[in-house]
């Protein structure tokens, strides 16, 4: 009886085999890894990039507020000086009391705003296009407030004050909106 020998052929094929299907397997658990986690850093980048935008409509809504409701602030505090009403009176401390109310708000989503950029800044670097059209909204030149102190008739104030509105609105929407479409096409390009 002739014993074969523990280290034969098949055993070396045996062993081959395992070996070669353990990399297989080993590579494509790798690669499969690898995909999750790049699915997972796009979603969370997406994630981040809606924030910002949604931070960034929801400033420029408030801008808008405040450029509404300091006008009405003006209007009614000019017709009070011309008919020393208490209706207009009130109307201009409620208008005032929104804008007050809106600047702080403002100021709370402005803050939120600043810290998703950190964020953008920390998990993606330095980027020069973000950094331009953030500090463009961040120090928006703002227009000057309008007042009406010289209107001495209510239709002459009427007519200046619907021109001021429109302007200074149609102002507003234009800088707000295109700041956030050129960001909005900045950071779709950073998505592809």
């Amino acid at each position: 009886m002739t014993s074969e020998p523990f280290l034969n052929i098949d055993f070396f094929r045996t062993i081959l085999s395992v070996v070669i299907g353990g990399i297989i397997s080993l590579t494509s658990v790798i690669i499969v890894e690898s995909r999750k986690i790049k699915k997972e850093q796009k979603e969370k980048q997406k994630a981040l990039f809606a924030k910002l935008i949604g931070a960034l409509n929801y400033l420029r809504r408030i801008e808008k507020t405040c450029i509404q409701d300091d006008m009405g602030y003006a209007y009614n505090r000019q017709c009070f000086e011309m008919k020393k009403d208490e209706i207009s009176k009130e109307q201009a401390e409620y208008h005032l009391k929104r804008r007050n109310d809106a600047i702080l708000n403002m100021n709370s989503k402005a803050e939120e705003f600043d810290s998703l950029c950190i964020q953008y800044e920390l998990e993606y670097g330095t980027d020069l296009v973000f950094n331009k059209l953030t500090q463009e909204l961040k120090n928006w030149p703002r227009p000057k407030k309008i007042r009406y102190f010289g209107v001495n008739s209510l239709n002459d104030l009427n007519v200046k004050y619907e021109k001021d509105t429109k302007e200074l609105s149609n102002y507003a929407q234009e800088y707000w909106d295109g700041r956030i479409k050129e960001l909005t096409n900045h950071i779709k390009k950073k998505l592809k």
